[in-house]
């Protein structure tokens, strides 16, 4: 499907926007060549492309390892509805997208999704040289930070599109979150399954079902932003943890969806050095320090081995 020729100049319309963002991809970069990783992304590409067209999505760009697609509203409620069996549709074809990057000896890939739905902007924008279809507006805002929010396997929609498909969907853990450039913080929901017209659920990625044990161990961590290490590291102590998430004890105040960057040496990777990152799902404050409740949005093969060894000597 391609988009309306009235994208060529600007135009204001309301649209339903579908991102996926590949978790941990960045981490990924950095330990496997990136010429091997480029059939195993043209491979992604190729296969969440399919089911977006076959749900009336338009892609408007790959970013990366992101995809933004454009629903053009017929209906609001069709148009919702059609999204979330478009995100667990793709969620279930990263199956089959793992099985390819497998054969090719690569670390498993998982996938956040955000759903939004709004009144944007739909122009090209550029010079003689260069220039490029866009979509401007908050709504796109909102729906790429959904995104970079969302947990491995996660569908993520806004408060906008629940209101359509209420009756029509089971939800999971809810999230406040701040997003920049908006006065007062969102409210986002996980979709759990769809029950109308058809049944489907969320395939629950095996990082999200785990025992959990506890462990005190010292450790430190970076808040990450903007994809970089932000100094200086902090101190705090490990209270418990699960193959998909830790429970961590900290002098610092963190915000929900946060991301941070693990160490910790009790012989997790090589030379106890592994790559570990988490977001933040909740913070409190516990007797002066806070508490933060974790869920894993990135584990190298080394650290995924000790962590699930440890918990399960200890389970």
């Amino acid at each position: 499907m391609s988009l309306p020729a009235s994208f060529s100049s600007p135009n204001p319309g309301r649209y339903g926007l579908l991102m996926s963002d590949l978790r941990g991809f960045t981490a990924i970069t950095s330990q496997v060549p990136i010429l091997k990783l480029v059939p195993l992304l043209n491979h992604f590409f190729q296969q969440m492309s399919g089911v977006i067209d076959a749900y009336g999505g338009v892609i408007d760009k790959f970013m990366g390892d992101s995809v933004l697609a454009l629903f053009p509203i017929h209906d609001e409620v069709d148009t919702a509805m059609a999204m979330i069996e478009c995100a667990i549709d793709m969620q279930i074809a990263m199956d089959e997208v793992n099985v390819f990057g497998n054969a090719l000896g690569l670390p498993t890939l998982y996938m956040g999704i955000g759903i939004n739905m709004g009144t944007i902007i739909t122009c090209t924008l550029g010079s003689d040289i260069y220039r490029e279809r866009t979509v401007l507006g908050e709504p796109v805002n909102l729906v790429a930070r959904m995104a970079s929010f969302s947990l491995r396997g996660q569908v993520l929609i806004s408060d906008t599109i629940i209101n359509h498909t209420r009756a029509y969907i089971d939800t999971g853990s809810s999230y406040t979150v701040s997003i920049k450039g908006l006065k007062v913080p969102v409210e986002v929901y996980e979709v759990q399954s769809m029950h109308a017209p058809i049944n489907k659920h969320v395939p629950q990625r095996e990082n999200r079902r785990s025992p959990r044990v506890e462990v005190v161990l010292p450790i430190s961590y970076y808040h990450i932003e903007h994809k970089k290490m932000r100094l200086p590291i902090i101190k705090a102590d490990l209270l418990d943890l699960s193959y998909g998430g830790m429970r961590i004890l900290t002098p610092v105040q963190q915000k929900t969806m946060d991301e941070i960057k693990i160490e910790m040496s009790v012989g997790l990777g090589q030379n106890g050095n592994g790559e570990l990152y988490a977001k933040v799902l909740k913070c409190t404050e516990q007797e002066g320090m806070y508490c933060l409740s974790t869920e894993f949005s990135y584990v190298d093969e080394p650290v995924h081995k000790a962590i699930r060894g440890l918990v399960d000597h200890l389970a």
